[in-house]
């Protein structure tokens, strides 16, 4: 089933990319584009050619090579004191199996499970 349904959908893909891409005059299509935007062209470019003319735009760019890139580092991130797990005591330990974690109630700590989020939250904090 899942077969046909993919080849329905390739089908169909291809029957709309063919469809779209069939207009035969590119030249109406880019002076009538250009001409609904007030004559403008597709990107502002520079060069010979011109927006309706049938040929390809041309762009100049130019690269800056003057800034100069930057070579400060960011300074290391250490946890505030009380973070740190060494500098505290835990008074109540619960066992929670990661590979089938389950909501529950245990010790006073309430323990939610949502997709793949696991929550402990000791009430009295």
């Amino acid at each position: 089933m899942k077969k046909k349904t993919f080849l329905f959908m390739l089908i169909t893909a291809v029957m709309t990319i063919l469809t779209a891409c069939s207009q035969d005059n590119l030249e109406d299509y880019y002076n009538n584009w250009t001409n609904s935007n007030g004559g403008a062209n597709a990107g502002g470019g520079s060069g010979s050619a011109t927006a309706g003319s049938g040929e390809p735009l041309s762009f100049d760019f130019t690269l800056d090579k003057t800034t100069a890139e930057p070579t400060e580092t960011a300074e290391a991130y250490y946890p505030d004191e009380e973070d740190i797990l060494e500098n505290n005591e835990f008074a109540t330990e619960i066992a929670i199996d990661l590979s089938n974690p389950t909501a529950k109630t245990e010790n006073g700590v309430e323990v939610t499970v949502n997709g793949g989020h696991i929550t402990a939250n000791h009430g009295g904090w």
